[in-house]
């Protein structure tokens, strides 16, 4: 930049920010489109997503009402017939069962496959795929991802799959479909951006080049209207630069701008140099008296020096004591902290088992709903036992009717009716031994419902205190966190009291440095003391080269 002239520097001046800027316009619209085009084709894709996994979702839904019916009833043969007939989604989509152990019960699209143990196999990419099928139904329920080959490629595609365990059983029960076309919309979407991009970046190029031109105009306009003017004004100075000093020399100031300016702060700079002569002039006369005076000043600051000395041996001595007592300080300080961190790891560790009685707690309040359903649907088949009976109860009272008289008959007939009766009194007193069956059997489901509804009773007053229990401990949990918190201010206010006793113990140990060095300054300044008369003799003769020096130039 040195070399430069003062019309180059004026055109580096405006056309460098101004390209600065146009580059970082340019840089920074780039990024953030590009920022935008991610965050786009992530959202985008995240949205088919989740729509893919509502539609799975609403399909697992169907499959468990299909099949609770009959896995209800015990007919878990049914329950697997159903699952097989299923389909969605152009008869391509399909479900499966695995048990816990990682036998497949159902297969939907090969029914070959079902009984073989799955339990090692994995996809083309390594993962233990029905091991995480279970684990996902233990967790109840997930959605998982992975790469499989569809029929007729090499290449594995990635597919959407949802599991969820089948109440009552150890079943797992699964299904999915490939959510390839996601990853094709979104690279569409990514290649339609890239082109509004690069189309964007031209428009803003031109209109970067066009500005540039415009501004190399306008500067140069400028530069011409400032480089005449000052060109003169160098003139003149190297003529005052010529004159030997003399300090009564002026230049212009007709001129109206910056350069007038400059003028006029010329000449009043010559004229503070011309009184400045003046000035010193005069003081050169005084700087030879004031050096006999300091020659007598000198003396008084020797005894100063000596008192500086004693004094700064007693000040080192307290400093060393005040460091001694920061150190202490830091020490319990970081004792205190140390204290406050393992508060606060304990507080931690009772806030994760807090936690994990929560997750119990609620388990086993499901656990219990689950039961009370249990138990209704038990109640309800019972009150269907009750209308078997009482048909049983109506054949019998009709066959003990029929067998009566089927006796009478029998006894008409006299001698030939005789084996007849016989029969007909076996059959009566099958009908009696029925009817009283029935009876106690009626007996026995209307105890048994009785029970069912008192056991929902007692589960329900359970789930209820599972439910405060909950509640008692998520309390429990938030005093764990405010007191976790108040470990944490009181571990940061030790850190701090800590680290300001450490700064404290710095600062007394640069305050004893410093006093030592005060004591060394001290010594040698009474050593040069010494030697302040000779420098008022020098002090003299440069009082007299001054004058000469002073005379050269033309103040008057």
């Amino acid at each position: 930049m040195k070399g430069l002239s003062i019309k180059q520097k004026i055109l580096a001046l405006a056309m460098l920010p101004l390209l600065l800027l146009a580059l970082a316009g340019v840089w920074t619209g780039f990024d953030q489109a590009r920022d935008l085009r991610d965050l786009g084709r992530d959202t985008l894709r995240q949205s088919l997503l989740d729509a893919r996994r509502d539609q799975l979702a609403n399909y697992m839904e169907l499959a468990l009402s299909a099949v609770e019916p009959a896995l209800a009833r015990g007919e878990p043969e049914r329950a697997k017939d159903l699952l097989r007939a299923l389909r969605f989604d152009g008869d391509s989509g399909y479900f499966f069962v695995y048990d816990t152990h990682g036998v497949q019960v159902v297969s939907g699209d090969n029914p070959s496959r079902e009984g073989n143990d799955y339990w090692s196999s994995s996809t083309p990419d390594g993962r233990a795929l029905v091991q995480e099928y279970i684990e996902a139904a233990k967790r109840g329920g997930d959605y998982l991802e992975y790469g499989w080959t569809k029929p007729g490629q090499d290449a594995p595609s990635p597919k959407l799959a949802h599991v969820v365990p089948v109440p009552g059983t150890d079943w797992v029960l699964g299904t999915g479909f490939y959510i390839d076309d996601l990853d094709a919309l979104v690279a569409a979407l990514d290649e339609e951006f890239a082109g509004a991009l690069r189309e964007s970046l031209m428009r803003g190029g031109f209109s970067v080049v066009l500005l540039l031109g415009l501004v190399v105009g306008l500067v140069m306009l400028l530069v011409r209207s400032i480089h005449a003017p000052l060109g003169q004004a160098v003139s003149t100075m190297e003529d005052i630069a010529r004159g030997e000093g003399d300090l009564t020399r002026r230049l212009d100031e007709s001129s109206g701008h910056e350069l007038g300016a400059l003028a006029t702060s010329f000449n009043r700079f010559a004229e503070q140099v011309r009184h400045l002569v003046r000035q010193t002039r005069e003081s050169s006369d005084t700087l030879g008296r004031a050096s006999e005076e300091l020659e007598a000043f000198m003396a008084g600051i020797g005894q100063g020096i000596d008192t500086q000395h004693r004094e700064s041996d007693q000040l080192a001595t307290a400093t060393e004591e005040m460091s001694g007592a920061a150190q202490q300080i830091a020490g319990s300080a970081s004792s205190a902290a140390q204290a406050a961190r393992d508060a606060e790891h304990r507080v931690d560790e009772a806030r994760s088992l807090v936690g994990g009685a929560t997750a119990e707690i609620r388990g086993l309040e499901g656990q219990v709903a689950e039961g009370v359903a249990t138990i209704r649907q038990l109640g309800s088949e019972s009150e269907n036992i009750g209308g078997v009976l009482d048909v049983i109860r109506g054949v019998a009272e009709q066959i003990n009717l029929l067998a009566l008289n089927a006796a009478i008959e029998a006894a008409r007939a006299g001698e030939q009716g005789r084996g007849f009766a016989v029969v007909a009194d076996e059959v009566r007193t099958l009908a009696g031994r029925t009817q009283s069956s029935t009876a106690e059997i009626q007996g026995m489901i209307e105890r048994l419902q009785g029970g069912a509804r008192e056991a929902i009773a007692v589960i329900e007053q359970i789930r209820q205190g599972c439910a405060r229990s909950v509640a008692e401990v998520a309390r429990v949990g938030q005093a764990l966190e405010a007191i976790s918190e108040a470990a944490g201010i009181i571990n940061g206010m030790n850190a701090q009291i800590a680290d300001a006793a450490a700064e404290q113990t710095r600062v007394c140990e640069s305050i004893n440095h410093n006093v030592h060095q005060i004591v060394t300054i001290a010594q040698h300044t009474a050593e040069s003391s010494h030697t302040a008369n000779g420098i008022t003799q020098r002090l003299a003769e440069m009082a007299g080269g001054l004058q000469r020096l002073v005379g050269r130039y033309r103040a008057d």
